[in-house]
């Protein structure tokens, strides 16, 4: 497990905490203060510099404080107060609250691992471009191979009004400043993901993006970062956490939010491994005879459907990637 998926969890379970001593959950807030520690034990570990392992055992020493605290006096006002928990003032409304000193020291590493993610992989991502006469489709895609393929979904470049393949579609790559023609090698509809290739002599050699070699070894909880072309505002970085490695319906399901032109994006694990391709956010679910409104869920194709497809592409093409 990554330094990234370990800050994932340590956040999910330092919410957790602070949630149940706000409530005055004494024994329940603990028992997550106690999950917090050993998380930041497993960071002190993988520690690669002095500085990040004193500031890992100072924050150590604070929730063995914290922990002591509540075990002798409860959800105290010494406990609110580390936690920042904000008082109710004469009025009947709480007062300001500010993050505690642990929930800045997090932030700032969640923040630290999205960037550098996407520093390392934005080279290989590439903003998609189909027409047909006057009807424009955007989105995204990403280089697999040096040799010219690149993956994007499928509804980017199908045309689904007149119900054929674009006739024009091209990429703009980082640092190229001409749209460079690609051509649709195969496709499959129902995993949403299609094999491009185009000449990288003259995007400039794009680098692939590197594959997880293990999908099993995706968990739920799992730090997660999509690079899209989200309302065609150009590459960025969005973040959230695994919710499903696969569902019923075989989706990589996250909670990264996800806005038209972000289809056909890479999403990365913390090692910078592409798990899957984003494709779609879900709306609502039906349960029986409910109809549920659904907040903040996004599917991708994982890594292993992908790679059952371009095993079975490769060979009815005769191509090597």
């Amino acid at each position: 497990m990554g330094p990234s998926d370990l800050y994932a969890q340590f956040d999910t379970a330092y919410k957790n905490a602070k949630l149940l001593a706000k409530q005055n959950e004494a024994l329940l807030a603990r028992d997550y203060i106690i999950t917090c520690m050993e998380i930041l034990g497993e960071l002190y570990k993988t520690a690669d510099s002095i500085m990040e392992r004193a500031k890992l055992y100072a924050h150590i020493r604070d929730f063995k404080k914290i922990s002591a605290l509540i075990f002798e006096e409860g959800i105290s006002a010494g406990v609110k107060t580390w936690f920042g928990i904000s008082e109710i003032g004469e009025n009947g409304r709480a007062k300001v609250e500010n993050p505690s000193r642990i929930e800045k020291t997090m932030e700032d590493n969640s923040i630290n691992w999205a960037a550098d993610i996407f520093a390392k992989n934005s080279p290989s991502v590439v903003i998609v471009t189909a027409k047909s006469g006057s009807i424009i489709s955007n989105g995204t895609g990403f280089v697999i191979s040096e040799k010219g393929y690149l993956l994007t979904n499928d509804h980017v470049v199908f045309d689904e009004s007149r119900c054929e393949y674009y006739k024009k579609i091209s990429i703009s790559a980082y640092g190229c400043k001409d749209s460079i023609p690609i051509e649709i090698i195969s496709s499959d509809k129902k995993s949403d993901v299609a094999l491009c290739r185009f000449d990288n002599n003259l995007a400039g050699n794009i680098p692939a993006v590197k594959r997880i070699p293990d999908y099993s070894k995706l968990l739920s909880g799992y730090a997660v970062v999509v690079i899209g072309n989200g309302l065609s505002m150009g590459l960025a970085p969005l973040t959230g956490t695994v919710k499903l490695p696969h569902d019923d319906a075989d989706n990589l399901v996250t909670t990264v939010p996800s806005n038209h032109g972000d289809s056909g994006g890479p999403v990365f694990n913390s090692k910078g491994e592409c798990v899957g391709i984003n494709k779609s956010i879900t709306v609502s679910v039906t349960r029986g005879t409910n109809t549920v409104e659904a907040q903040g869920i996004t599917n991708a194709t994982p890594m292993d459907k992908i790679e059952e497809l371009l095993n079975k592409w490769c060979k009815q093409n005769a191509i090597e990637l």
